[in-house]
């Protein structure tokens, strides 16, 4: 009973079939060896073509995979530390808006805020290793 419920728990499909066909005595009910490694090896294909498909979406949009990172991290407490790092950065930029106001009131401004924004923008694509052509 443990395993099973710590198969259903982990969403663990092929134990729960494993379990079903060990103990569930109805012959019409149990799948041949050969049918049940075939259908292991279907749902693992499946498996794989599901995360294949899940990583093209989210890496078709930077700020998509950025979210999906903050949202589903390792574990509940990760995911905590990183909503709690972003309200911060948030209440830090709210901060800061009236001040921003202000200095892009005029051309010089806006042109220096831009000319930050690409500096900034040219950093972190150097440390991501981004590739110039």
């Amino acid at each position: 009973m443990t395993a099973l419920l710590q198969a259903r728990d982990d969403n663990d499909i092929l134990s729960l079939l494993q379990l079903y066909q060990q103990h569930v005595s109805d012959a019409r009910l149990q799948v041949p060896e050969s049918t049940f490694a075939a259908l292991c090896d279907s749902i693992e294909s499946q498996l794989e073509q599901l995360e294949m498909e899940k990583l093209q979406y989210l890496y078709a949009n930077t700020q998509r995979i950025r979210v999906h990172n903050l949202l589903y991290a390792g574990t509940r407490k990760k995911q905590q530390q990183n909503l709690d790092r972003l309200l911060k950065d948030i209440r830090l930029m709210r901060q800061h808006i009236p001040e921003a106001v202000q200095a892009l009131r005029n051309l010089n401004g806006l042109k220096q805020e831009l000319e930050l924004r690409r500096e900034a923008r040219y950093a972190l694509m150097l440390e991501r290793d981004v590739v110039f052509f």
